[in-house]
Protein backbone atom coordinates (compact mmCIF):
# COMPACT_ATOMS: atom_id res chain seq x y z
CA UNK A 1 0.00 0.00 0.00
CA UNK A 2 2.82 2.44 0.82
CA UNK A 3 4.40 1.80 -2.59
CA UNK A 4 1.09 2.58 -4.35
CA UNK A 5 0.76 5.81 -2.35
CA UNK A 6 4.30 6.83 -3.24
CA UNK A 7 3.71 6.14 -6.95
CA UNK A 8 0.40 8.03 -6.94
CA UNK A 9 1.90 11.04 -5.16
CA UNK A 10 4.80 11.16 -7.64
CA UNK A 11 2.34 11.05 -10.54
CA UNK A 12 0.36 13.90 -8.95
CA UNK A 13 3.57 15.95 -8.77
CA UNK A 14 4.15 15.25 -12.46
CA UNK A 15 0.69 16.70 -13.07
CA UNK A 16 1.58 19.79 -11.07
CA UNK A 17 4.77 20.21 -13.10
CA UNK A 18 2.77 19.86 -16.32
CA UNK A 19 0.44 22.63 -15.17
CA UNK A 20 3.36 25.06 -15.17
CA UNK A 21 5.58 23.61 -17.91
CA UNK A 22 3.26 22.42 -20.69
CA UNK A 23 1.09 24.55 -22.93
CA UNK A 24 -2.68 24.26 -22.40
CA UNK A 25 -2.96 22.78 -25.91
CA UNK A 26 -0.75 19.87 -24.77
CA UNK A 27 -2.67 19.00 -21.61
CA UNK A 28 -6.20 18.81 -20.26
CA UNK A 29 -6.79 20.02 -16.71
CA UNK A 30 -10.15 20.57 -15.16
CA UNK A 31 -11.60 20.69 -11.68
CA UNK A 32 -15.04 20.22 -10.26
CA UNK A 33 -16.06 20.79 -6.65
CA UNK A 34 -19.23 18.93 -5.69
CA UNK A 35 -21.46 18.54 -2.67
CA UNK A 36 -22.37 14.82 -2.56
CA UNK A 37 -24.20 12.30 -0.46
CA UNK A 38 -22.40 9.07 0.43
CA UNK A 39 -24.38 7.13 -2.20
CA UNK A 40 -23.62 9.75 -4.89
CA UNK A 41 -19.93 9.55 -3.98
CA UNK A 42 -19.99 5.75 -4.34
CA UNK A 43 -21.78 6.04 -7.70
CA UNK A 44 -19.19 8.48 -9.05
CA UNK A 45 -16.35 6.22 -7.84
CA UNK A 46 -17.94 3.33 -9.74
CA UNK A 47 -18.36 5.41 -12.91
CA UNK A 48 -14.74 6.62 -12.73
CA UNK A 49 -13.48 3.04 -12.40
CA UNK A 50 -15.58 1.97 -15.38
CA UNK A 51 -14.27 4.90 -17.42
CA UNK A 52 -10.65 4.06 -16.58
CA UNK A 53 -11.20 0.41 -17.53
CA UNK A 54 -12.83 1.38 -20.83
CA UNK A 55 -10.01 3.81 -21.67
CA UNK A 56 -7.40 1.16 -20.83
CA UNK A 57 -9.14 -1.44 -22.98
CA UNK A 58 -9.49 0.92 -25.97
CA UNK A 59 -5.85 1.99 -25.65
CA UNK A 60 -4.63 -1.62 -25.40
CA UNK A 61 -6.50 -2.53 -28.59
CA UNK A 62 -5.10 0.53 -30.38
CA UNK A 63 -1.53 -0.37 -29.32
CA UNK A 64 -1.93 -3.82 -30.93
CA UNK A 65 -2.38 -2.07 -34.29
CA UNK A 66 0.44 0.49 -34.05
CA UNK A 67 2.75 2.24 -31.59
CA UNK A 68 1.76 5.33 -29.67
CA UNK A 69 3.53 8.62 -30.41
CA UNK A 70 3.94 9.88 -26.86
CA UNK A 71 3.31 8.68 -23.29
CA UNK A 72 0.59 10.52 -21.35
CA UNK A 73 -0.44 10.31 -17.71
CA UNK A 74 -4.13 10.44 -16.76
CA UNK A 75 -4.77 11.21 -13.09
CA UNK A 76 -8.28 11.13 -11.70
CA UNK A 77 -8.81 12.27 -8.12
CA UNK A 78 -11.96 12.31 -6.03
CA UNK A 79 -11.38 13.10 -2.38
CA UNK A 80 -13.13 14.89 0.50
CA UNK A 81 -12.25 18.50 1.22
CA UNK A 82 -14.51 18.85 4.27
CA UNK A 83 -15.60 16.71 7.17
CA UNK A 84 -18.91 14.90 6.87
CA UNK A 85 -21.98 16.75 8.08
CA UNK A 86 -23.26 15.02 11.20
CA UNK A 87 -26.80 16.37 11.41
CA UNK A 88 -29.80 14.14 11.90
CA UNK A 89 -32.18 16.65 10.33
CA UNK A 90 -31.24 17.92 6.90
CA UNK A 91 -32.65 21.12 5.48
CA UNK A 92 -34.41 20.68 2.15
CA UNK A 93 -32.36 21.82 -0.84
CA UNK A 94 -35.28 23.90 -2.11
CA UNK A 95 -38.45 24.94 -0.40
CA UNK A 96 -41.56 23.52 -1.98
CA UNK A 97 -44.14 26.01 -3.22
CA UNK A 98 -46.59 24.24 -0.90
CA UNK A 99 -44.44 25.19 2.11
CA UNK A 100 -44.25 28.91 1.33
CA UNK A 101 -46.19 31.04 3.79
CA UNK A 102 -47.98 34.00 2.26
CA UNK A 103 -47.01 37.11 4.21
CA UNK A 104 -49.82 39.31 2.88
CA UNK A 105 -53.32 37.96 3.45
CA UNK A 106 -55.32 37.30 0.31
CA UNK A 107 -58.39 39.54 0.25
CA UNK A 108 -61.25 38.96 -2.14
CA UNK A 109 -62.44 42.20 -3.64
CA UNK A 110 -65.11 43.37 -5.98
CA UNK A 111 -63.94 44.41 -9.46
CA UNK A 112 -64.26 48.11 -8.53
CA UNK A 113 -61.92 47.76 -5.51
CA UNK A 114 -59.35 45.58 -7.29
CA UNK A 115 -57.10 48.33 -8.73
CA UNK A 116 -56.83 50.08 -5.36
CA UNK A 117 -56.12 46.87 -3.43
CA UNK A 118 -53.55 45.67 -5.95
CA UNK A 119 -51.67 48.96 -5.74
CA UNK A 120 -51.54 48.76 -1.92
CA UNK A 121 -50.53 45.11 -1.70
CA UNK A 122 -46.81 44.41 -1.40
CA UNK A 123 -45.47 41.74 -3.73
CA UNK A 124 -44.87 38.38 -2.07
CA UNK A 125 -41.37 37.07 -2.67
CA UNK A 126 -40.66 33.48 -1.63
CA UNK A 127 -37.82 33.26 0.87
CA UNK A 128 -34.97 30.80 0.38
CA UNK A 129 -34.96 27.80 2.67
CA UNK A 130 -32.96 28.55 5.79
CA UNK A 131 -30.64 25.98 7.31
CA UNK A 132 -32.17 24.11 10.23
CA UNK A 133 -29.46 25.43 12.54
CA UNK A 134 -27.34 28.52 11.90
CA UNK A 135 -23.64 27.81 11.59
CA UNK A 136 -21.23 30.39 12.96
CA UNK A 137 -17.93 31.23 11.30
CA UNK A 138 -16.13 29.55 14.20
CA UNK A 139 -18.13 26.32 13.72
CA UNK A 140 -17.40 26.42 9.99
CA UNK A 141 -13.69 26.76 10.76
CA UNK A 142 -13.85 23.83 13.20
CA UNK A 143 -15.79 21.79 10.64
CA UNK A 144 -12.91 22.17 8.21
CA UNK A 145 -10.04 22.05 10.70
CA UNK A 146 -8.49 18.93 9.16
CA UNK A 147 -8.25 20.23 5.60
CA UNK A 148 -5.84 22.54 3.84
CA UNK A 149 -6.72 26.19 3.25
CA UNK A 150 -7.03 25.48 -0.48
CA UNK A 151 -9.44 22.64 0.23
CA UNK A 152 -11.38 24.85 2.62
CA UNK A 153 -11.68 27.49 -0.11
CA UNK A 154 -12.99 24.85 -2.52
CA UNK A 155 -15.41 23.65 0.14
CA UNK A 156 -16.66 27.21 0.69
CA UNK A 157 -17.33 27.43 -3.03
CA UNK A 158 -19.21 24.13 -2.87
CA UNK A 159 -21.33 25.50 0.01
CA UNK A 160 -22.81 28.00 -2.44
CA UNK A 161 -24.53 25.10 -4.21
CA UNK A 162 -25.98 23.34 -1.16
Amino acid sequence: MALVRKLQSQLMYLGLESLYQDQPTEREFGTLTLSLTKSEFEEIKFKLRQMRKALHKDNSIARMKDKGERVYQLNIQLFPVTNAVESAVKAPAMKSALDIQVETPIVETTPVEAPVMMAEAAPVVPQAAAPTTPVSAKEQKNERSNVSSLAATAASAADLFR
